[in-house]
């Protein structure tokens, strides 16, 4: 705008020196210097417009500077904008990931309270177990003893109902217990004939009895080794030998084993009972 003003002052003032010579009707003598002044005053002002062109291309290279500056600037500034774009976005996906971390491990808690909830109950539960299977055991243990004592209280009951059944009969224990020294051969025949009786007949009831060996005593017979447990050997005997001997007596085995009945207990709190005392009411 400045060159603007100036380009126009010189073109006033270079026709204001050279108006005299178009506008005026005569001719003045107009002094030799005044001629200087115009090309002296135009020079001036060119040099004046030099400065002034100089400044201003001056000052737009520094406005250039400065533009160019700026740009740079605006630049970094875009940059160090982009960069913490960046920085926030990896902010908001560290916060994203830290909010999920959070969840997750809100999460994690809860199933491992209830991890160990399950394990006290697991160990409430195994403790339970383990009382219950003492309670078992020592019932088990309990039953095993009652069964025991059950059945050894059945098979004494049973032997003694037996022995009672041997006595009823065939009076075993009276000729058993009897001293049979005082009486002759006759007398002490004669009881063994009751006895033997009464007691083949209980015997036949309730056992399958037979000889073990068919052959008649006193004959030789040879043993194989796989019946040897069958045998009673008397003397003395080779081992992994078949021995052969003279039979002294038959043996017995039976087929059938079947207990009397209990009918009553027959005992007492001191005593087993196989026959009560016998009494005659006059």
């Amino acid at each position: 705008m400045r060159l603007i003003f100036i380009s126009l002052f010189i073109f006033m003032i270079s026709g204001v020196l050279l108006l005299p010579n178009f506008t005026l009707p005569v001719k003045v003598d107009i002094p030799d210097q005044i001629f200087l002044y115009g090309p002296l005053a135009i020079m001036v002002l060119t040099v004046l417009l030099q400065f002034e062109a100089l400044s201003h291309f001056k000052l737009k290279a520094e406005r250039l500077k400065k533009a160019k500056k700026l740009d740079e600037m605006k630049a970094q500034l875009q940059k160090l904008l982009d960069k913490e774009n960046k920085q926030v976005s990896k902010l908001k996906d560290f916060d994203t990931k830290n909010s999920k971390l959070s969840k997750e491990l809100s999460e994690e808690k809860t199933r491992l309270a209830e991890f160990k909830n399950k394990v006290v109950n697991l160990k409430n539960s195994e403790k339970n177990l383990q009382l219950a299977f003492q309670n078992e055991k020592k019932l088990r243990e309990k039953e095993s003893q009652d069964n025991k004592r059950l059945k050894e209280f059945s098979t004494k009951e049973s032997v003694l109902t037996l022995l009672s059944l041997l006595q009823q009969h065939g009076r075993f224990v009276d000729f058993l217990m009897d001293d049979v020294t005082s009486y002759d051969d006759e007398q002490v025949g004669s009881a063994a004939r009751i006895v033997h009786h009464g007691c083949a007949k209980v015997l036949a009831e309730y056992f399958d009895i037979k000889s073990i060996e068919k052959n008649e005593e006193g004959a030789q017979i040879k043993i194989n080794s796989e019946d040897i447990e069958l045998y009673s050997l008397l003397g003395e005997v080779e081992s992994g030998t078949s021995p052969v001997g003279k039979i002294v007596h038959k043996g017995w085995a039976t087929s059938k084993i079947e207990l009397p009945e209990v009918i009553a207990t027959n005992s007492n709190k001191d005593n087993f009972i196989i026959s009560p005392v016998e009494v005659e009411v006059r």
